[in-house]
């Protein structure tokens, strides 16, 4: 192991590491799950560009990114927007009624 190699295994150590258990604060967002027959219409709502098989490109806050057919398309707090697999985004978030 060379002195770089060495620095990085001492400093990263966890040992002193506070990590920390945090909840998501409830927010309310507005999403719309992308669909083969939605994706003119969903593209146009978040500024994407429609792709081929169906998929939509879009600008996040990290970088392009596509979304596909069963993927929902989440606008958040900020006006974001941001594609969402359909199990995760059934594991965090749940329908508002109203």
């Amino acid at each position: 192991m060379n002195d770089e190699e060495n620095w990085v295994e001492e400093t990263a150590s966890t040992q002193y590491l506070k990590v920390g258990e945090y909840r998501k604060k409830p927010i309310i967002v507005e999403a719309v799950q992308l669909t083969e027959e939605n994706v003119v219409e969903v593209a146009a709502w978040c500024e994407g560009v429609p792709y081929s098989r169906g998929g939509v490109l879009i600008t996040t806050l990290e970088g392009m990114m596509m979304a596909m057919p069963g993927n929902w398309m989440v606008k958040g707090v900020e006006g974001e927007f941001y594609p969402v697999a359909d199990s995760i985004f059934h594991k965090t978030y749940d329908e508002v009624e109203g």
